[in-house]
């Protein structure tokens, strides 16, 4: 079936918690700025699902979606995956990095387009999120910036040996 979704909001249970730290968590690491050590999830008031239409499907005791999108904030999340009757979770939560979180920095810019996934497992109410993809992209930047900061040296000495290359 479909879900029609025409706008929700939704408070700070435990899975939405984990939605809301994961969001802060990305943007944390993109930004390059440390999580301010004062912010909890549990503060955050609501999470909100715009108007959407998710395919749905009830299979061997559990809820399959795929394309839930939740907002929070500025950030959005896209959850796909199964929850079932006994509140367990296999999900993959999908977060799209934003054009506008990465254009001031040049060295970002290989992450324009992508997007990071995180397994979600646990139960309902005790979600458990795989820090391997976070622990990833906080890899991926930190090479990307090393790659560019190794092509500028070697463009600046390319320069002294040979002026006037580009």
């Amino acid at each position: 079936g479909v879900l029609s979704i025409h706008g929700a909001r939704g408070g700070p249970g435990p899975l939405a918690e984990q939605y809301v730290l994961l969001a802060k968590q990305v943007r944390s690491i993109v930004e390059r700025k440390p999580l301010d050590p004062t912010f909890r999830a549990e503060s955050v008031q609501w999470i909100t699902l715009p108007e959407q239409n998710v395919d749905v499907q009830l299979t061997g005791g559990r809820v399959h979606h795929r394309g839930l999108q939740i907002q929070v904030g500025d950030t959005t999340l896209i959850t796909s995956g199964s929850v079932g009757e006994d509140q367990t979770l296999s999900l993959i939560v999908t977060i799209p990095i934003r054009d506008e979180w990465i254009a001031k920095d040049r060295f970002l810019s290989s992450l324009r387009g992508q997007s990071l996934q995180v397994p979600v497992t646990g139960t309902v109410s005790q979600p458990q999120l795989d820090s391997r993809a976070l622990q990833q992209l906080a890899g991926q930047l930190i090479n990307n910036a090393a790659g560019n900061l190794l092509e500028q040296q070697l463009q600046r000495g390319l320069n002294k040996l040979l002026p006037g290359t580009p």
